[in-house]
């Protein structure tokens, strides 16, 4: 039988607590940023994260930008 766990117990089981600031939205955020840093297409990154307006994703288009020169990756808006 498969176990339903909640976020708190998901924070217990890591060992992170209310006092660290880690939250579901840290988590949303990081997991989008390591997409960008990785070259991931914005468009892809906006329907990943369901924001209904490029604008919004737009905000993770430096961390492209930061780490292209690294990766010798493309920050443009590439779509599939």
């Amino acid at each position: 039988m498969v176990q339903v766990v909640g976020w708190p117990e998901h924070f217990k089981r890591a060992n992170i607590n209310r006092t660290s600031g880690a939250t579901c939205h840290t988590f949303r955020h990081t997991f989008a940023s390591h997409l960008v840093m990785a070259s991931v297409p914005l468009f892809t990154v906006q329907r990943l994260l369901g924001h209904a307006q490029i604008d919004t994703t737009m905000i993770y288009a430096h961390l492209a930008e930061d780490h292209s020169a690294a990766n010798g990756g493309n920050t443009t808006l590439e779509g599939e």
